[in-house]
């Protein structure tokens, strides 16, 4: 079923009522704006990657991915009945997050025809009495999630995009090297383990700059960087590996180590195609 939050993005990114739902050869679109498709995945990125890669050869296709960083519980009594209480989520997301679905995406991404755009929403999360209660499974279900505010976006074009995501300025001392240890050295020198740096920053703030020093770090630095756990920042090195931002520079006594590529050369096609045709809106 289709939640409160994806029909308000479908609508705002459309502008107009008629670009809503829009059919283009065999696939329904969300929104069609000019000529650039959009498809807003509140879900896994998974469950379009083969419709966006149909599209793609054709069409200009911009993916909305809405990561919520707030999310306000708002609980009722009964399904359609009152509200039983309203408050604000411990838990919070940050823009990082997309990471854990862009790793389907890295057979598709770069491509001059394709944009990403990670929305950062709050968002009000509807929540009613589950319908049979079991061990170990929630007491509620989630009735519906709706749209309150827009916290920011950010464009992923090109594979230097992705850096932007990543808080590299986060750090405990501003003597600290960036691989997060002091004594870290060249790719071709020994390299000794991870420091103890420690992260100090909200989770949900996002970076302003990346490494073009030729720094190297390794997964456990960067899961100290984004503030979440080892696995999560090894998918985070797979994507930007497989899409080119990053290279690997070597090994140390904490894995891979990994180089932020230059701009210029992570990125993928120094132009969107512009011989592609109209949108056929033919059913």
């Amino acid at each position: 079923m289709e939640t409160s939050l994806h029909r308000q993005l479908k609508h705002r990114y459309a502008g107009r009522e008629s670009d809503v739902e829009v059919t283009v050869g065999r696939y329904r679109i969300d929104a069609v704006r000019d000529d650039e498709l959009i498809e807003v995945q509140c879900a896994s990125l998974s469950a379009i990657r083969d419709k966006i890669r149909a599209l793609l050869d054709r069409h200009r296709v911009r993916v909305v991915k809405p990561i919520a960083t707030r999310t306000r519980i708002r609980r009722l009594k009964k399904s359609g009945g009152p509200v039983a209480s309203r408050r604000m989520s411990p838990k919070r997301g940050a823009a990082v997050d997309v990471f854990e679905d862009l790793i389907y995406f890295t057979r598709l991404f770069p491509h001059p025809n394709l944009t990403i755009e990670v929305v950062s929403v709050q968002v009000e999360q509807t929540r009613v009495p589950a319908r049979r209660r079991r061990r170990w499974h929630a007491d509620h279900r989630v009735e519906d999630v709706a749209l309150e505010e827009v916290l920011g976006t950010a464009e992923i074009r090109q594979p230097a995009d992705l850096l932007s995501l990543i808080p590299w300025q986060r750090s405990a001392s501003p003597h600290d090297h960036p691989s997060g240890a002091a004594d870290h050295k060249s790719p071709n020198g020994d390299a000794s383990s991870d420091g103890d740096a420690s992260s100090d920053g909200d989770a949900s703030s996002d970076g302003d700059a990346t490494w073009d020093g030729g720094a190297t770090w390794d997964t456990a630095r960067l899961a100290e960087l984004i503030d979440r756990p080892r696995w999560f920042a090894q998918k985070v090195a797979y994507v930007l590996r497989h899409t080119g931002a990053v290279e690997v520079a070597g090994r140390g006594r904490g894995g891979v180590l990994y180089r932020c590529r230059p701009p210029a050369t992570a990125a993928a096609s120094a132009e969107i195609s512009t011989d592609l045709p109209t949108v056929d809106r033919a059913a």
